[in-house]
C-alpha cells in the first residue's frame, strides 16, 4: 500500500462473529482501515432482526475500541417489513447510532421499494459512506424486487437473493436511469458522508472498461472532490 501510495479507507467483513473478530480487527488497525462494515444479512422474522441488531451493538463497541468505526451495508430485502417495521428500521432503531453507523447502496434501495434521496435526508449524519452503481435502462419492469416477498409473507435468502436478482440490471454509472447528481446533491446537503463508492457488480465490459466508464461519467458530475 505504502508503495503504490494506495490508503484502505474501509472493508467489508462477513460473516460478524464477535468472538472470531479479533485477529481481524488487529490486521485492519495494522493497515489503517477506518470503517469495518457489515455488508450483508439474512432475516426470517422481528425476533432475529432484534437478535442480530444486538449483535451488531457488541461488534460496534468492538470496533470503537480499535479506533473504528462499523457500518452497516443494506440491499433491497432490509426494507421487508416484519409488522409495522421495516428490518432496516428495527436495525437503526436497535442499536447505537455511534456503534453502528451507514453505509447507504442507493441501488438496493430503489430495488426496496425506497427512495435513497428521503433515506440520506432521514438518516443523514448516520451515513458515513455512499455506494453508488446504476440501473439499466429498459429494465424497469424488474426493478422491485420486494414486492412479491412482501404479497406472499416470505423471506429473502442467499439462494433466493441469487436466484432474483439479474447481472443485466446492473449498469454503468450515468448510462442508467438513478438521477445520481441528485443523490450526490443530497449526500453533501444532509450527511458526513467521506466518499462516494463506485462498486460495479455486473457489467458486460472488460472489468478496466467498465472502470473507465463510470469514471468518465463520474467526473461530469459536481459536489463530488477527487
Amino acid at each position: 500500500l505504502q508503495d503504490v501510495g494506495a490508503e484502505i479507507f474501509s472493508a467489508h467483513i462477513f460473516p460478524l462473529n464477535p468472538e472470531a473478530l479479533k485477529p481481524i480487527l488487529d490486521f485492519h488497525q495494522e493497515i489503517g482501515t477506518k470503517y469495518i462494515v457489515h455488508p450483508m444479512d439474512f432475516y426470517r422474522d422481528r425476533e432475529e432482526t432484534l437478535r442480530k441488531a444486538e449483535i451488531l451493538n457488541q461488534v460496534g463497541e468492538q470496533c470503537r475500541s480499535y479506533g473504528m468505526q462499523l457500518l452497516y451495508h443494506n440491499h433491497f430485502h432490509e426494507f421487508q417489513h416484519f409488522g409495522e417495521k421495516t428490518v432496516f428500521e428495527l436495525l437503526m432503531e436497535n442499536t447505537d447510532p455511534s456503534l453502528v453507523q451507514i453505509e447507504l447502496d442507493t441501488y438496493w434501495t430503489t430495488r426496496g421499494q425506497q427512495n435513497p434521496i428521503a433515506l440520506l435526508e432521514k438518516y443523514g449524519k448516520r451515513v458515513r459512506l455512499v455506494h453508488q452503481k446504476d440501473y439499466t435502462k429498459g429494465y424497469e419492469a424488474e426493478r422491485d424486487l420486494l414486492a412479491s416477498v412482501e404479497a406472499n409473507g416470505d423471506y429473502v435468502d442467499m439462494e433466493r437473493f441469487n436466484r432474483d436478482v439479474r447481472p443485466e440490471t446492473f449498469t454503468e454509472i450515468g448510462t442508467g436511469v438513478m438521477d445520481i447528481q441528485a443523490i450526490i446533491d443530497a449526500a453533501n446537503t444532509y450527511c458526513e458522508s467521506e466518499y462516494i463508492v463506485l462498486e460495479q457488480d455486473y457489467s458486460c465490459h472488460d472489468e478496466l472498461e467498465s472502470i473507465a466508464i463510470s469514471m468518465d461519467s463520474f467526473k461530469k458530475f459536481h459536489g463530488v472532490q477527487w
